[in-house]
């Protein structure tokens, strides 16, 4: 069988779902298709999932994450399920494990939307963070182990040193290049994928304007180009995190481009990629980055919070993180984290015999009466008539 055929990843796959009873997807980034889900109670959970991500992307995102993140990496969907996307040596595929609830089942039920059926969400594995890596590492050394068998039969390709990176101001000689790069960090800011389209097209129209027999110039060209994208994804909301796919896997694949073909090939997958994270991702990258928020925040509920540990902790400004958290949530971050502390407040008031005063400062009310004030704005109900009322 074919070292590249998906059949080779299916029993894996099936070996996987029966054994951590998580559906295992094998995805094709360079086909962006699904080759297949194995999945052991029945129908797949995604396929049927009635909020607005989309399969394809969900995946896609997972995907091309696990390739930047030294091939696996854990994410979150729109609605908080987790999923370990593990990226498969020298291809464009990766297995992706999932979804997963991860952590507290009533952590996650509590932040789902209106319109997805909680007892799906019971029905599916759960699992706490570090037994999701555990799987995840596992995965990553059987894809690897099933890429390079030991069999002889793969004779690995050597892969080139990059060459030195070029000078941050060397792609100036693109006519107009300042106003289509404004102009194409407008339409992103504005998620205006048609402009942003336009304006791709105007840059390649310049990579390829010299003749095809002067390959050197449209190499050079196009590397430029990859320097002119990654430069505005680095003022994106990863950062410089972002750029690393397009620094470490596609410039050096341009450079070393051997024909035209190769040239096309490498450009046509990377604004693949481009447009994807661009616009066809946010929605996931989004949620993906609100949820890991929410668990940074049930994780931490007991001591001071600040918003800047917060966002440090998701690679963001303090001020960005705040204005995405309440247009993807509707609420601020400290009035999520009341939230959550008065969740947990909630419980320890009817499971146990503790305190008041202590339950207060267990869930990070550093004053008692901020913590009564809050507990009635949000229950109606003072902590000790709470209490009383779970208790008859």
């Amino acid at each position: 069988m074919e070292l590249d055929s998906p059949e080779l990843y299916r029993s894996l796959a099936k070996h996987f779902s029966a054994l951590c009873d998580v559906p295992v997807t094998l995805v094709d980034a360079g086909e962006r298709s699904i080759c297949f889900t194995e999945s052991r109670n029945g129908p797949f959970f995604c396929e049927g999932c009635p909020n607005r991500c989309r399969l394809m992307s969900t995946m896609l995102y997972g995907c091309n994450e696990a390739r930047r993140w030294r091939g696996r990496y854990i994410y979150y969907c729109p609605i908080g399920l987790a999923f370990a996307a593990v990226s498969i040596p020298e291809s464009n595929r990766a297995v992706v494990a999932g979804p997963i609830v991860m952590g507290e089942l009533q952590d996650t039920l509590l932040d789902l939307p209106e319109n997805v059926d909680p007892d799906q969400i019971r029905s599916l594995s759960n699992c706490s963070s570090q037994q999701l890596q555990n799987l995840s590492s596992l995965l990553q050394m059987a894809a690897a182990g099933l890429r390079y068998r030991p069999d002889g039969a793969y004779d690995r390709n050597v892969v080139k040193e990059p060459e030195p990176e070029e000078s941050a101001g060397m792609h100036n000689s693109f006519p107009y290049m300042s106003e289509l790069e404004d102009a194409l960090r407008q339409a992103i800011r504005d998620q205006d994928k048609p402009r942003a389209r336009e304006v791709l097209n105007k840059l390649l129209s310049y990579v390829y304007k010299p003749h095809p027999d002067r390959l050197a110039l449209i190499r050079s060209r196009a590397v430029q180009l990859v320097y002119l994208l990654a430069n505005i994804a680095s003022t994106g909301e990863n950062g410089q995190q972002e750029t690393r796919l397009y620094r470490e896997v596609y410039i050096p694949a341009l450079k070393n481009a051997a024909s035209l073909e190769d040239v096309d090939i490498a450009l046509a997958e990377m604004l693949h990629v481009y447009v994807d994270y661009s616009f066809d991702f946010s929605q996931i990258r989004h949620s993906d980055t609100i949820y890991r928020v929410m668990d940074y925040i049930k994780s931490h509920f007991g001591s001071k919070i600040t918003l800047e540990e917060i966002a440090s902790s998701v690679y963001l400004s303090a001020s960005h993180l705040s204005g995405l958290f309440r247009k993807e949530t509707g609420q601020t971050i400290s009035a999520y984290i009341n939230h959550v502390r008065i969740e947990k407040s909630k419980q320890l008031l009817k499971t146990s015999e503790i305190p008041i005063a202590q339950i207060g400062a267990l869930c990070g009310f550093e004053d008692q009466s901020y913590f009564t004030r809050v507990f009635k704005q949000q229950t109606g109900l003072s902590p000790k008539k709470y209490r009383q009322t779970e208790s008859e």
